[in-house]
């Protein structure tokens, strides 16, 4: 039968075998042992009542728990006396070590006496006899105060042993009270948790059958309420004709019946599914259709919102770039009036190019005939500081911490030169925050330092040199 089973079991056979199974494959089979006749397994097969054993079991413990606390006395009582006794003993003990020792002195000074005696002739023999007389009745007297304490000794034994007999009597007496007393505790706690547990069967099997009689009577309920909707029906059914019963038999009826269930059945094998099956489809197709326009509704509302943002950002955009633009040909058209110039910067943000156009001259502007020259047509010299304007423009219209020129009045004459270095000056002292690197190979002694401005010359290259000095 075990065989049987896909994963695995245990068996009990007739012939008192204990056979186990184990998913994984293979299994066992040992001998069940009788109980003992202490085995406390023996009280699950017992017929007695339950609460009664508990409360015999309660008053035993009860009962000793008496008999423990009468005995507490007594024994703290022993106890006392024990502790008394072998204080006792213990000064009787040091009271003879300190004989023996004195007992020891005194020999030592007899053999020194002796000693002395043996060397040097005393001239008061009777003299040393008296006092060896007195040592001697000393000594006698020493032996026998030992021989009392001996006495001594020996009667507090006697009396102390009937007390540490008792003493451990009742030591073995309580262990093996306790002993009982786990027992009894260990099958009380084993008694209640059986109890609490039939008691929250007992609560979950009314619960399940007060549910039950709900449910019982919500059917009822309906069941009434069907009956007056069929007679309230045929009633209302009765106003209009008379009550025709049904002329077909119940063949007939049975029939049609099987008919149409059969008719289902071969719908249900065509179409792989049921009609329940296919209205759970449904249904669930309806849910997901009505997330998806949630869904796509948020979207087109989210797309809206992100076109919206973008048209703003790209106004704004749009209003930055002709701001910076506008800033850019100020200062272009500022720079340029450091030199008697006029010009103007064309930004063609569509097809992303920047053209120049550049008067060298500022009366030309009152001619009627003056137009402005293509950067390509200037001299070396104004190209150089029309670039120079523009950079300069460029770097008032965009944030940047450090500005580079290198070898910008290459094509200049002394005078850009001169208006260049002074304008750049200027222009880096009045930006705040900013630092300007400008390389030149030309001399710039005419120019001074200052806190804001420091002159790094570099020594002159050598012909031949291999490596740079630095």
């Amino acid at each position: 039968m075990l065989l049987s089973l896909g994963g695995g079991g245990i068996a009990m056979a007739a012939d008192l075998y204990r056979v186990v199974r184990f998913p994984e494959g293979g299994g066992q089979s040992s001998v069940i042992n009788d109980l003992r006749g202490n085995d406390p397994r023996h009280n699950l097969f017992r017929s007695s009542n339950a609460e009664a054993e508990r409360r015999r079991w309660q008053a035993q413990r009860d009962e000793l728990n008496a008999r423990l606390v009468d005995l507490g006395p007594k024994i703290a009582e022993l106890q006392a006396t024990y502790s008394r006794s072998r204080g006792a003993a213990g000064d009787l003990e040091r009271q003879e070590q300190a004989l023996h020792r004195k007992i020891r002195g005194l020999k030592t000074d007899i053999n020194n006496l002796q000693l002395e005696l043996n060397e040097d002739l005393p001239v008061n023999i009777q003299a040393l006899k008296e006092a060896l007389q007195e040592q001697q009745s000393e000594k006698e007297s020493i032996i026998h105060q030992y021989e009392q304490l001996l006495l001594e000794r020996e009667r507090v034994q006697q009396d102390q042993r009937p007390l540490i007999e008792e003493s451990e009597r009742l030591r073995l007496q309580i262990t093996e009270h306790a002993g009982k007393q786990d027992a009894i505790s260990t099958r009380l706690q084993t008694a209640v948790t059986e109890r609490l547990q039939i008691d929250n069967d007992i609560k979950h099997w009314n619960a399940k059958a007060d549910t039950e009689r709900e449910k019982l009577a919500t059917a009822e309920e309906l069941a009434r309420t069907l009956e007056e909707e069929f007679k309230a029906w045929t009633a209302k059914a009765e106003h209009y004709c008379e009550r025709y019963p049904n002329p077909r038999k119940a063949d007939v009826v049975k029939r049609s019946l099987d008919a149409v269930q059969a008719a289902l059945v071969e719908r249900e094998r065509r179409q792989g599914a049921t009609i329940e099956e296919i209205a759970d489809e449904l249904h669930k197709k309806d849910a997901a259709l009505t997330t998806a326009k949630m869904e796509i509704r948020a979207l087109n509302s989210l797309n809206r919102a992100l076109k919206k943002s973008v048209k703003v950002r790209l106004a704004r955009w749009h209003e930055f770039r002709r701001h910076i633009a506008l800033r850019c040909k100020v200062y272009f058209a500022y720079h340029l009036s450091n030199r008697g110039y006029f010009g103007k910067v064309l930004f063609d943000h569509i097809n992303g190019k920047l053209d120049l156009r550049v008067q060298t001259d500022d009366q030309t502007a009152t001619q009627q005939d003056s137009r402005d020259k293509d950067p390509r047509s200037l001299s070396g010299g104004e190209k150089s500081f029309s670039t120079i304007c523009l950079l300069l423009s460029l770097w008032e219209s965009i944030g940047c911490p450090i500005r580079c020129l290198d070898e910008f009045d290459v094509f200049m004459d002394a005078v850009n030169r001169r208006i260049s270095m002074k304008m750049m000056i200027d222009t880096a002292n009045a930006s705040k925050g900013k630092q300007y690197v400008l390389i030149t190979p030309q001399d710039m002694s005419n120019i001074k330092g200052g806190p804001t401005v420091r002159i790094h010359r570099m020594s002159d290259p050598e012909r031949g040199q291999g490596t740079l000095a630095f």
